[in-house]
């Protein structure tokens, strides 16, 4: 039985998977700002839907907008921005560890608040910019 917080192991599970809201215009330019920093080129960019063809549940919840799935492990809300962040480059890494010093309640209010709102703050596609399939999102086309 799986636990909370982890998921079934998946191919290429040295890769960092990173599932966003395909319809968010903030989502799909995180994509692209983390896609051309990712000099390990390690990331790869799935719409929130395909989350259980890459064997962990897909919840229809309309706050969450960002899930990373790495080896064993599912991060959700701040978490996953955090773990990107530390996987990023040094730089980012510093700043992930800054922001971890913070209760993660308080990190995962601010998450709620942005996620709830995003598409009022920054818009949203008319259609998803990622593919539903197992394929990932070229970051650069975004």
């Amino acid at each position: 039985m799986q636990k909370h917080g982890e998921i079934r192991q998946a191919p290429n599970s040295h890769k960092i998977k990173v599932f966003i809201d395909g319809y968010c215009k903030m989502c799909s330019s995180l994509a692209t700002f983390v896609g051309k920093r990712d000099q390990a080129k390690q990331f790869e960019f799935f719409d929130l839907e395909s989350l259980e063809e890459h064997g962990s549940d897909f919840e229809d919840n309309s706050r969450q907008s960002l899930v990373v799935m790495h080896q064993s492990f599912r991060f959700e809300k701040s978490k996953a921005v955090l773990y990107i962040l530390k996987h990023l480059g040094e730089k980012y890494s510093t700043l992930s560890k800054c922001l971890n010093m913070m209760p993660q309640s308080f990190l995962d209010l601010i998450y709620d608040l942005i996620s709830k709102s995003r598409y009022f703050l920054f818009g949203k596609h008319k259609v998803c910019a990622i593919p539903t399939k197992k394929e990932p999102q070229k970051t650069n086309k975004l």
